[in-house]
């Protein structure tokens, strides 16, 4: 996309920030490029060029490009691989299987019985993450922090639609509204990643765990025991 506006203030793009601090941790010579090669980068599997993309929107025949056409993975083998020796060789079963959440009800049983409640996160489609919270036009849709939850389970603790909320456990509470709705299952609660940059009460990273997946390195964010409370 072509920028609408230079960058006003001292507002940087996520390409600068990537870059400094990939500078600072040591390898900033695989970010320190012109936007356009990146992009270069990207496109060349596909068989399409900025310059095409430049002119309008492209379409990508079947024939051009087909994912993994040449049957070649990004494995040691080169091929599908349901034995994994890459995850063999970094100390992990080779073969993957189901492994339990590392925090949920049917889990911990002593802890639902005071959190019974599995929080999601869940993106919202007003903004990317924090992004775009400071839009005035944006906040007015969506103003605040919510949590969905199933009809039988306000009920059962006295809270009816867009009621204000307490979410909490052990490690803190955020401030939502409600949103009472079947679209949810019941013991399932959700919240809005992203939110808390205005308000920090309303951050839902509060209630989730200092855990990672083992294999991914990636943070449990669905992972978190709680409850919720009228305000």
């Amino acid at each position: 996309m072509e920028k609408a506006i230079d960058p006003l203030f001292e507002s940087k793009s996520d390409h600068w920030i990537l870059t400094q601090l990939a500078n600072r941790l040591g390898f900033g010579e695989d970010f320190d490029k012109p936007e356009d090669d990146l992009i270069r980068n990207v496109l060349e599997p596909t068989g399409v060029t900025l310059e095409e993309l430049e002119k309008g929107p492209v379409s990508v025949a079947p024939e051009k490009w087909i994912p993994f056409g040449d049957k070649k993975f990004n494995t040691p083998s080169g091929r599908i691989e349901f034995f994994s020796t890459y995850l063999q060789d970094k100390g992990f079963e080779p073969v993957l299987e189901y492994q339990e959440l590392g925090e949920a009800p049917w889990v911990d049983r002593e802890l639902a019985k005071k959190y019974p409640l599995q929080l999601v996160n869940r993106r919202n489609f007003n903004q990317v993450n924090s992004s775009y919270l400071h839009q005035q036009y944006l906040t007015e849709i969506w103003d605040r922090q919510v949590v969905q939850l199933h009809p039988r389970d306000a009920e059962a603790r006295g809270i009816k639609h867009e009621d204000d909320v307490y979410v909490y456990n052990d490690r803190g509470e955020v401030e939502a509204r409600a949103i009472v709705t079947e679209r949810i299952m019941p013991g399932i609660v959700s919240l809005v990643t992203g939110f808390g940059v205005v308000n920090e009460k309303e951050t839902a990273s509060i209630l989730t765990p200092v855990k990672v997946d083992p294999i991914s390195l990636a943070q449990t964010l669905n992972s978190s025991m709680v409850d919720v409370k009228p305000r």
